[in-house]
């Protein structure tokens, strides 16, 4: 790391406590209770409101800032009536604010080089809503100017109804054009693993029934009970030195409040229990078909630190094992799938394991039976030494090109990194810490301690267990239940 760097993390305070934090708050710093070295690079701080920030110097694109505001609050948290809220509040964020009335805000930004859509932008998903913010340079006014408008967004909306009322018709509007084969594959999907919770009925996109029925009330009781600076991390990167960043991130944002007691989002509830549920889904306007088979298990997300990243990697090499096994399969000149794969992950309070094949044309029944026999060729007969070899190489070289390609990271995949690392409660480590800890485990690796970690409840004895068959024609068994298919 350079000079500057180092001598920017002295002069900035790794943490600046205050009343709110404590077990109360729902984020916290990772490197503050978890054993692992944390990417010297970064200033991290928490204000008295219990508002995360993290600051570092990058110089890709050089002279320039990304400024990103994570909120931890998403579709998930929204009640039977408020569908889609998430969403829309995300749009009203554009159109009028304390410091900008509304149809300013854009102008304003474009005045400073800032266009709307390519610098300014934001998304909604199910458990976060992200606000983000390319800056033309790095002079302390263009910062101050961007922070003012984030603050604005994260605490002082002024949401008026004639602007509501506007904006109905945009995101109704939108909501059309995103009824697209994806978005109605996904819903599929999601209601299909997820059966018993609420996953399904909360796409952040919302139901036409509950957007068309918000008004300014509805938005401002959501506003006020989740957009709340303990659930917010605001991430700041560019040419910069950390040391001017932190004034005047207090200045506007210290003042921003929390309702007392804090709001707590209620849990996702675990998935119907099922020996093995069957789903099919037809819509020819589907690229291609796909066949899933996926488990899950209910389970909070394995706490971060050493011994979680081991397991994290070696299931990595599991999976780029099963992955390559498909995509020779898929090269054989007589194959029935375009391609496999095959993933182990944490969603929605859940352990998810996913095994998938991608039909080629129409031949479903041999493309379901091959996706089967490799599912029960790795769970009964593992992996060889000669296949983890392959992927230990693999993986040591992405390693060494991460550290090689360290200073060439750009502003927004470094602000991304930074608050998802407080999103997922995993400390942030520099490319070259990574390699130091991964690097020894690479060497231990075994087809034998690489099977033990990747044998977690959701692959080898599910809660839930889908066999899902999304189609762009009618299966061949008509309305058999696919799992009958592999008898």
């Amino acid at each position: 790391m350079t000079a500057i760097h180092s001598r920017c993390r002295i002069l900035v305070p790794l943490l600046l406590f205050g009343a709110l934090v404590g077990a109360e708050s729902p984020l916290r710093l990772p490197q503050r209770h978890i054993d692992l070295p944390t990417d010297p690079a970064v200033s991290w701080g928490r204000l008295a409101n219990g508002l995360i920030y993290a600051v570092q110097h990058n110089d890709e694109p050089e002279d320039k800032l990304s400024l990103r505001l994570y909120l931890d609050t998403g579709s998930l948290m929204e009640r039977e009536d408020e569908r889609g809220i998430a969403h829309y509040l995300e749009h009203m964020a554009f159109n009028g604010s304390e410091h900008f009335a509304p149809g300013e805000l854009v102008e304003t930004l474009q005045e400073l080089g800032v266009d709307f859509g390519r610098h300014l932008n934001a998304h909604t998903g199910f458990e976060e809503t992200v606000y983000k913010l390319d800056l033309p340079d790095a002079k302390p006014e263009t910062l101050d100017r961007g922070l003012l408008v984030l603050a604005d967004m994260g605490g002082r909306l002024t949401l008026p109804e004639d602007e509501v009322e506007r904006e109905r018709g945009i995101i109704l509007a939108e909501m059309r054009d995103r009824d697209s084969p994806g978005l109605r594959r996904a819903r599929h999907t999601y209601t299909s693993i997820y059966a018993g919770t609420r996953v399904g009925d909360r796409f952040p996109i919302g139901v036409a029934e509950t957007v068309g029925a918000f008004d300014a009330a509805a938005l401002r009781a959501y506003y006020h009970r989740w957009y709340i600076p303990a659930r917010m991390v605001l991430a700041v990167v560019g040419d910069l030195d950390p040391a001017t960043a932190v004034p005047l991130i207090e200045a506007h944002f210290a003042d921003l409040v929390n309702p007392d007691p804090l709001p707590q989002p209620a849990p996702v509830a675990p998935a119907t229990e099922t020996e093995l549920a069957a789903a099919v889904h037809v819509d020819d306007e589907l690229p291609r078909s796909l066949i899933r088979w996926i488990g899950v298990v209910p389970g909070a997300p394995e706490p971060d630190g050493p011994e979680t990243r081991r397991r994290e990697l070696y299931r990595e090499l599991y999976t780029a094992v099963v992955d390559r096994r498909f995509a020779d399969r898929a090269e054989a000149a007589d194959a029935p799938i375009l391609g496999g794969g095959f993933a182990l992950y944490h969603a929605f309070d859940h352990h998810s394991a996913l095994i998938q094949v991608q039909v080629k044309g129409e031949r479903i029944d041999e493309a379901l039976r091959l996706l089967e026999h490799e599912r029960r060729r790795v769970r009964e007969h593992g992996i060889t030494a000669g296949e983890l070899a392959v992927a230990v190489a693999a993986r040591r070289a992405a390693l060494d090109r991460a550290v090689e390609q360290a200073r060439s990271r750009t502003n927004a995949r470094l602000a991304y990194g930074l608050y998802a690392s407080v999103r997922d409660d995993r400390v942030r480590l520099s490319p070259q810490q990574e390699r130091e800890l991964l690097e020894p485990w690479l060497d231990a690796a075994t087809p034998a301690a690489v099977a033990e970690a990747a044998g977690v409840q959701a692959w080898l004895a599910p809660r839930r267990a889908v066999l899902s068959l999304e189609a762009t024609i009618a299966p061949p068994h008509g309305e058999a239940d696919p799992a009958d298919w592999l008898l």
